[in-house]
C-alpha cells in the first residue's frame, strides 16, 4: 500500500464528518437568522441590584426614612 494512502473506511469517515458539520453550521446560520436561537435560550433572571448601608455613617433620625426606602424598592 502506499505510504500516502488512506483506507476507504476512513476517507468516508471523513467525508461523513465533513457533510454532518456543514449542515450543522448552516442549521446554525438559519436558525440565527430566523431568531430561534434565542426564543431557544433559557429565560434569565431579572438583574438584581444592590447597595451597602453603613447607619453608623448618618443620623439615627435618617434609620426610618432609609429603611422604608428599602423596603420600598424591594
Amino acid at each position: 500500500m502506499d505510504a500516502n494512502a488512506q483506507p476507504y473506511g476512513s476517507i468516508w469517515i471523513a467525508d461523513a464528518m465533513r457533510r454532518c458539520c456543514r449542515s450543522l453550521f448552516l442549521c446554525l446560520c438559519l436558525a440565527g437568522a430566523f431568531g430561534v436561537l434565542p426564543a431557544l435560550a433559557a429565560p434569565r433572571p431579572p438583574l438584581l441590584l444592590g447597595t451597602a448601608w453603613y447607619p453608623e455613617q448618618w443620623p439615627e433620625s435618617r434609620w426610618p426614612k432609609d429603611l422604608a426606602l428599602m423596603q420600598a424598592a424591594h
